[in-house]
């Protein structure tokens, strides 16, 4: 079976699962924008796994595995495409959490080791450092769809993220979310709906790069990382 085809059946049976998921009343898990750092830290114990598979030839493949702790939220990944493989690990820790009239307050230090320097774009570009903030705006607390249970985030990053980043996201339909994201470099898109018990599935855009995901959360119970 040829690559091109293999996406093509890869593609059809994410889309009929998509489609079949939207009519399940089923509770939506996520902890990630995009690329983009979300201001939510997991917490204690609780575990996001995602995989990431580019529908274009060549393109980014990843798997992600976000762990919370005590001390904070720590991801490890690895991004892959033929002949190339990054590992990264990353680190976030809330400073003030997300209240009613105010947004939560989030920082955290992105590829430590910078391993992803010399990863082609879409990807995380290198190490980074960023301060970001998010909320779910009360003034929206009521609104139907398409702002049903409406989120925004924005920060600030240095080094491999240049400059300001942020995203607006809402429920649009029941079941189905959507998220835009300015990455610090470019726009990017996702719509994800729930799947199974604690599963999501989403397909994105990352500037002109088409992929699909699916994300499994657990808990896990209490992590003693000292």
């Amino acid at each position: 079976m040829g690559q091109g085809m293999r996406y093509q059946l890869a593609a059809r049976c994410f889309i009929a699962t998509l489609l079949g998921a939207i009519f399940l009343s089923l509770p939506a898990v996520a902890d990630r924008i995009i690329l983009t750092p979300s201001p939510i830290v997991l917490a204690d114990g609780e575990t996001n796994n995602e995989l990431i598979q580019g529908l274009d030839s060549g393109s980014m493949n990843a798997e992600l595995i976000s762990l919370g702790t005590f001390y904070g939220e720590y991801e490890f990944a690895n991004f892959y495409r033929p002949g190339l493989d990054k590992l990264s690990l990353s680190a976030k820790m809330a400073l003030l959490p997300e209240t009613s009239s105010f947004p939560s307050i989030t920082i955290g230090l992105r590829d430590i080791g910078n391993g992803t320097a010399s990863y082609p774009s879409p990807g995380y570009r290198g190490r980074a450092f960023y301060l970001l903030t998010g909320q779910y705006p009360v003034a929206l607390a009521s609104a139907s769809y398409p702002l049903q249970n409406f989120y925004y985030s924005a920060g600030v990053g240095f080094s491999g993220m240049k400059g300001p980043f942020g995203s607006i996201s809402a429920d649009i339909t029941r079941n189905l979310r959507w998220a835009l994201e300015w990455d610090s470099f470019e726009f990017n898109e996702k719509l994800s709906c729930p799947a199974f018990p604690n599963t999501q599935l989403a397909y994105a855009r990352l500037g002109k790069s088409n992929m699909i995901s699916i994300t499994y959360s657990k808990k896990i119970g209490s992590v003693p990382i000292f």
